[in-house]
């Protein structure tokens, strides 16, 4: 889990170092997605935690934030290849 929030830490500063304003604001709006997902995982944590056992929901969602990460990194990559 730290791995995949110092991901998203890094992501959100080269978001910041954009100089597109649509891309930064596009890209602005799937990092709030992503942290959304991040709190629906802190909730089932402490459901793993209160059941001692990992729950298959929290691993979905642990799936589901690594993906959109994965592409937020990508689409991150092709503004910064757009804007020169």
């Amino acid at each position: 889990m730290e791995h995949l929030e110092q991901r998203l830490n890094d992501v959100k500063i080269r978001i910041s170092n954009l100089k597109n304003k649509t891309a930064r604001r596009d890209l602005v709006k799937m990092h709030n997605t992503v942290l959304a997902i991040f709190e629906e995982i802190s909730r089932e944590s402490v459901e793993c935690r209160r059941m001692h056992k990992t729950t298959a929901r929290y691993e979905k969602l642990i799936l589901n934030a690594t993906d959109q990460i994965e592409h937020l990194e990508k689409y991150l990559v092709f503004a910064c290849l757009m804007s020169g």
